[in-house]
């Protein structure tokens, strides 16, 4: 199983594509957010969103999902108003506002807003975010910290993708060598 994070899809929000600079229209933007997905993400997979999946309702949101390869953790974002808590689905391991992971000897912490100093910030741990839209991806150099979404792995990794952790850990600790 690996292990995959993004963030900021905003399927069904008009208003993203041109703040954005996206190359597509809203028809387009979703199909190929999806395809591009599942492109890299296999069945088994497991992926972090990292909030803003959709302005959209319930419903239309649940279309997208279901499309999508693999099982899926959701953390709020200013936009998910679809994802209330105690809301399920077959394909939602879980649905939080803040949550810290263990992968390999590396700890992260996931939010959908960056942060200045997080849970072991100084001990090594990540910081994964979105919400920044790969604007403060200078601000992010030399620190623990990345920019997941998707705006950002267009930036980063050339397409509109989910970042794998391979290459989050690839990003972080080559570029911001610390001593653990």
């Amino acid at each position: 199983m690996k292990l995959f994070l993004t963030s900021d899809e905003h399927y069904f929000h008009d208003n993203i594509v041109k703040l954005n600079d996206r190359p597509f229209t809203i028809e387009e933007m979703n199909s190929k957010l999806v395809e591009k997905f599942n492109s890299k993400v296999g069945e088994n997979d497991t992926t972090y969103h990292l909030g803003d999946f959709t302005l959209g309702k319930a419903g239309p949101a649940i279309g997208i999902l279901e499309q999508l390869n693999g099982m899926h953790f959701f953390i709020r974002g200013n936009h998910d108003k679809w994802l209330p808590e105690g809301f399920t689905h077959p394909k939602i391991l879980g649905i939080k506002d803040l949550h810290e992971i263990k992968r390999e000897e590396h700890r992260m912490v996931l939010c959908h807003f960056p942060m200045l100093s997080w849970h072991h910030s100084y001990r090594g741990t990540f910081m994964l975010h979105g919400h920044c839209h790969a604007k403060i991806n200078k601000q992010n150099e030399g620190v623990r910290r990345l920019d997941v979404g998707v705006d950002s792995a267009y930036k980063i990794l050339g397409d509109f993708v989910p970042f794998s952790f391979e290459e989050i850990r690839d990003l972080l600790v080559t570029s911001n060598p610390l001593d653990i």
